[in-house]
């Protein structure tokens, strides 16, 4: 709120950041947590634009969809007419509906007009149960002539040895640490 008002001519920033930190919540399970920003967010007199209201109101409902909250998401989507919205928010309501077939046509319509990339499809949370479906395995090998099975296989393999690298450099750090107090304490 604070930077909001302070530069109001850095709105877009402002309101991009909280709701990529609220995906972020979602992404982590942590739902209470993310419907209270968004809550909060959503009820701003001004947003950026229309675009990023929307995103917001979209994810406030994927966060109480996650929570056990089926009846809030779908009266949250309620707030918006989404017949003259964008695919890509088609796309989503159609995933929290549990619309897969619907969810598999826009997905096609959405990656071929390069409103969406693989790594979203793979990473964004609201699909997490559109991707346990056979409309969503059909489509991605359509999209991507890859298994997504394999896909995801791959990702894990990353983010293990993303992680390996990680703890490997503070092992170093810490290594080198050790060393650096055997030398000093050898010139005591």
């Amino acid at each position: 709120v604070v930077w909001r008002k302070l530069f109001p001519e850095e709105r877009e920033i402002a309101d991009h950041n909280l709701n990529d930190s609220c995906v972020e919540l979602i992404s982590k399970g942590e739902y209470s947590l993310a419907i209270d920003f968004l809550e909060f967010a959503v009820s701003f007199p001004k947003h950026h634009s229309d675009n990023i209201k929307k995103m917001m109101v979209i994810n406030l409902a994927q966060a109480y969809k996650k929570a056990g909250n089926s009846n809030k998401c779908i009266e949250t989507l309620k707030m918006f007419d989404w017949s003259a919205s964008a695919y890509n928010f088609k796309l989503a309501i159609s995933a929290l509906k549990e619309e897969y077939e619907q969810s598999a046509k826009l997905l096609r319509t959405v990656v071929n007009a390069g409103d969406l990339s693989e790594k979203a499809i793979i990473e964004w949370p609201i699909f997490n149960e559109f991707r346990k479906t056979n409309e969503f395995l059909v489509v991605f090998k359509e999209l991507f002539n890859k298994d997504y099975a394999q896909q995801e296989e791959l990702m894990k393999v990353e983010f293990n040895s993303h992680m390996d690298s990680i703890f490997s450099k503070n092992e170093e750090k810490e290594n080198n640490k050790e060393d650096v107090n055997v030398i000093d304490n050898k010139h005591d």
